[in-house]
Formats: C-alpha cells, structure tokens, sequence
C-alpha cells in the first residue's frame, strides 16, 4: 500500500525521536534477517550482463529517471536494453511483457509504464523467473529498476541513487529509520553512488557514510520536454510521489505561480473523491491542473471523475542530467562491467 514515510525517518535537524530509538532495536533485528536471506540464497547469475540501479533506503531517490538514463546510453550504443522491475503496487506477479498503452498501474505498477515509453519493460516478483523470461527475448542487457536488495538475481553492476537533499535520513534501519539494510553490508555490494541534486560540500559531507570507499558521479534530475507554458502561468498542482514538494519547487523554479498545491502518498491510487475535489476546484479557480507524468499513467485506462482528471491534466516530465566529466565516468563503469561480463 502507498505510504507516507514517518518524519523521524527524514528529521529536519538532530535525530532524538523516541519512535526511532524505541524502534532501533527492531532495525537491528531486521537488518540481521537481511543479512541472513543473503547467506541462505544463491543468486542466479543470467546469461546476460545485469544493471542495478538501486538506493540505500525506502522511498523516492530517483531511480527509475536514472535508470532510464542508463537504457538510454546503452541504446546509444546499440545495446537493447530490458528493463526489469518487480512493478511495485501491481497486481500481476509476472512475468509480464508491459504493454504501456494497454496495461494499468493497478496491474503492472506505475513505475514499469514509464520505462516501457523507453525500452520493452518485464515485470516479475520473482527476479530471477523475470530474468529468465528476458533472456528468451531479444535483450542484450538487463536493466533493474530497484531490487538492490534483492539476492535472488546476481548484478553485474549496482548504481545507487542517493537524494543529496534526503540523503539516508536518520541512518537507521527499518522501522527505525529509512535503510533498507545494514549501511556497510550494502556499501560492499554498491559499485558506484548517483548523487542526484545539491552538490555543494555540506550536502556532500552528510553524505560521507554512504560514499566511503565506492566512486561518486554527480547528476541533476531536470524538467524536459517543453515548459514554456509554466513561465507566469498560476496553476494547481498535485503529485503522489515520494517528495511532492521537490515537483513543487520544480514547477516555482519554472516560473509557475502555485495557487493550490495538493501532496499524495507515493504511489498514491486517486479515488474518484480526489479527482472531483480537484477537479471542482480547478473548475472554481478556472486554473490549470499539473502533475508528474509517474501521476498521470497512473490514471491510464481508469474512467470517470478519475478519467476526466487524467484528460484535464498537464504534466512535466525529468530527466537527469550528468556533466561530462560524470558522464565519462559513468559510461567506463558500465563499458567495465560489460567487458567483465563477456570475459566471464
């Protein structure tokens, strides 16, 4: 179920929640278990190269623009590139071939319908029986979006993405904190770190334990598309995503004048009763309505008040940005992967 992280997860300033210190001992146990679920399993190595692109703690951090990105470049490259996601929020356990102007979030996920705008998208809870199913189509490389944490299916290469403003919040594990295991057993299964948004020093030295000892590339997720219409316009604005106010400080950045700014759970189903109470006030304040494209598709195939809300809203899509220097970097650690991978 979509859920809105607890906010001493993500505390503003020095972490003394109660909730977190009660909850510690919790995460220590449940690191633990993760810990063991990798010593008990072993993974599937596939007979094709395998990128993860994954993060460090639960939520939002911008893996799956990054790991379009990633299918981008090895297109680039005449690489074909499948992507693999478990389709978070979906009903179907796969394997599934993503049929993005067919399937419906509630089926497939939200996430697996934009990526499968970019390169033919599997969806499978079971990774490796979603590898296995790749492997009888025509790829030439997987490309995970999240599943990090994930033992069942061996990576070739694991890209981490890491919110430079969120970073790993109170550095405690679930439900203590936002890490989704132990912060040095997965830095030793990490290859590289995305640090996507504010590079000054400050942001970087809150980010020291995650970097320590693993090559940094730095990114910036970025409005695409045309956003002309944004500059001056006074619009509505809603979004079910992990951090709704990083799309609204988007849209400010645009020149946009936010008369009414509305933040859902991520992966957030809109209910009829949320489309009509957006819809009566846009009719009200006869303003536009603006959403992320990861909302709008998941509005795909749904009718009524829901329907109308999808058909009346705009949207602003991202991508993320690398400055050469990063790109380089990243384009010889997927160049090293994929060398290792032939050579195995």
């Amino acid at each position: 179920m979509p859920h809105k992280p607890p906010s001493w997860w993500f505390p503003s300033g020095r972490d003394d929640s109660f909730f977190a210190r009660a909850l510690h001992p919790l995460g220590l146990l449940y690191g633990e278990l993760v810990k063991l679920r990798w010593r008990a399993q072993t993974p599937y190595c596939s007979s094709l190269p395998v990128i993860c692109i994954g993060n460090f703690v639960a939520g939002g951090a911008g893996k799956t623009p990054l790991a379009i990105a990633v299918a981008n470049r090895l297109k680039d490259w005449g690489e074909t590139p499948y992507f693999l996601s478990r389709g978070y929020g979906g009903r179907n356990s796969g394997p599934h071939f993503v049929q993005p102007d067919q399937d419906l979030a509630a089926d497939v996920g939200d996430e697996p319908l934009l990526l499968a705008r970019h390169a033919p998208t599997v969806i499978a809870h079971d990774r490796k029986a979603g590898a296995l199913f790749i492997e009888q189509q025509s790829a030439t490389i997987i490309v995970m979006d999240d599943g990090f944490q994930n033992p069942s299916l061996a990576k070739d290469l694991s890209l981490i993405a890491v919110d430079s403003q969120q970073g790993l919040g109170n550095k405690k594990i679930i439900p203590a904190g936002p890490l989704r295991a132990p912060l040095a057993f997965q830095r030793e299964k990490a290859d590289a770190i995305i640090v996507l948004g504010d590079h000054s020093q400050n942001a970087l030295r809150r980010l020291a334990d995650a970097m320590t000892g693993l090559p940094v590339i730095s990114g910036r997720i970025v409005p695409h598309g045309d956003t002309e219409w944004l500059s001056g316009s006074k619009i509505i604005a809603f979004a079910g995503i992990g951090r709704p106010e990083k799309f609204f400080t988007t849209l400010r950045e645009l020149d946009a004048e936010i008369a009414s700014a509305h933040a859902f759970p991520d992966h957030h189903v809109y209910s009829d009763d949320d489309a009509t109470r957006l819809l009566t006030l846009a009719a009200e304040m006869e303003l536009p309505l603006v959403t992320t494209e990861k909302d709008w598709v998941r509005m795909l195939g749904r009718t009524g008040p829901v329907g109308a809300l999808r058909d009346q809203t705009r949207t602003v899509a991202i991508e993320i940005t690398l400055e050469q220097a990063s790109e380089n970097q990243l384009d010889q650690l997927i160049k090293n992967a994929l060398r290792a991978k032939k050579a195995a």
